[in-house]
C-alpha cells in the first residue's frame, strides 16, 4: 500500500469512526450499549461506513475487521466502565463498607 493510499485509508476510517460514534449513534444506543444487539448494530454501522468511506471494494475484509474490532473495543470499554463504577461505589464512604474505622456494632473498642 502506498503512502498516499495509506493516508487516504486512515482519513477515511477516522471520518467513518467520527460519523458512526458521534452523529449516527443515538443517546438511547449509548445508554443501552450493554445489550449485545445494540452494540452489534452500532458496530455494523461503523463497519459499513468504514467500507464505504475507504472505497476499496475488493478489500472485503475491511468491514469484517472493523465490525470485530469496533465491537471488541466498545464492549471492553463498557465492561471496564461498569466494573470501575461498581468498585468506586463500593469503596465510597457512604456505602457502609467494612473498611470504615468504626468498630462493629455491639463490640467495644480497646482504645
Amino acid at each position: 500500500m502506498t503512502a498516499t493510499l495509506q493516508s487516504h485509508a486512515l482519513a477515511s476510517l477516522t471520518f467513518a469512526h467520527i460519523v458512526s460514534d458521534f452523529l449516527l449513534q443515538t443517546d438511547r444506543d449509548v445508554q443501552q450499549k450493554g445489550r449485545v444487539a445494540i452494540l452489534l448494530k452500532h458496530s455494523g454501522v461503523a463497519a459499513a461506513l468504514s467500507y464505504a468511506a475507504v472505497g476499496l471494494w475488493l478489500e472485503w475484509y475491511v468491514p469484517i475487521v472493523m465490525l470485530i474490532t469496533h465491537f471488541a473495543i466498545d464492549f471492553t470499554k463498557h465492561s471496564r466502565f461498569r466494573r470501575s463504577l461498581a468498585f468506586s461505589l463500593q469503596q465510597s464512604p457512604c456505602s457502609g463498607s467494612a473498611t470504615s474505622a468504626q468498630a462493629p456494632a455491639g463490640r467495644r473498642s480497646n482504645t
